[in-house]
């Protein structure tokens, strides 16, 4: 992700869009992981992990951020005890509130502890593999973190069991958002559309 560049307060604009610079930290999608297959039925087994931006993340003073989870069992097969755990570490400690959906299971399967640093999505088991469900399993969980003390240190690590029946299954991905610049972005890509709409008419 950029940052909007600023002069006086102002905005600098190169070729009539908002100059930008890299920052520190990259936020985005910052990792995902997914079944690793092999064939094994109601087998069960680490998922397959991959890391995009590596922790830990430094968060500025006086900004906002989102952090995202977003889960889909891709299938309504091979799930037996599966899950994925997400574990956050903040410097200085602050705790972390969660908003959270789910569809295809009978109760909430999101579970949040430590104040809210802690955060584990557990799958219902599969009819197929003796369990009662029968359905794609999904779901999401967003929070936002409000820095107004000093920066902080974000650490983040996760760990996952998914089916070893097929591989890519279970997809879940983790992501990390500057609150302002996607509404910055955002209200510059409105503004651009008005001014070709009305440059239409």
């Amino acid at each position: 992700m950029a940052t909007i560049k600023l002069q006086n307060g102002k905005v600098i604009l190169k070729n009539g869009k908002a100059s930008c610079e890299c920052c520190v930290t990259p936020f985005g999608l910052l990792a995902s992981a997914t079944s690793a297959g092999g064939g094994l039925g109601c087998a069960m087994g680490a998922s397959v992990q991959t890391f995009f931006i590596n922790p830990p993340y430094s968060l500025s003073k006086n900004k906002q951020y989102k952090l995202k989870i977003v889960f889909n069992s891709g299938d309504s097969l091979y799930h037996v005890g599966s899950y994925y755990q997400a574990n956050y570490t903040l410097n200085p400690n602050i705790n972390i509130t969660w908003t959270t959906t789910y569809s295809g299971t009978s109760g909430n399967p999101w579970t949040i502890s430590n104040g809210g640093k802690t955060i584990k999505y557990s799958l219902e088991d599969s009819q197929n593999c003796g369990g009662s469900n029968s359905n794609v399993q999904t779901g999401t969980a967003e929070a936002i973190v409000i820095n107004t003390t000093s920066n902080i240190t974000m650490g983040f690590s996760f760990t996952g069991i998914a089916e070893l029946q097929d591989s890519g299954f279970e997809n879940i991905q983790f992501y990390l958002e500057d609150v302002w610049e996607i509404a910055f972005i955002a209200s510059i890509k409105l503004k651009q559309i008005l001014q070709i709409y009305l440059y239409a008419k």
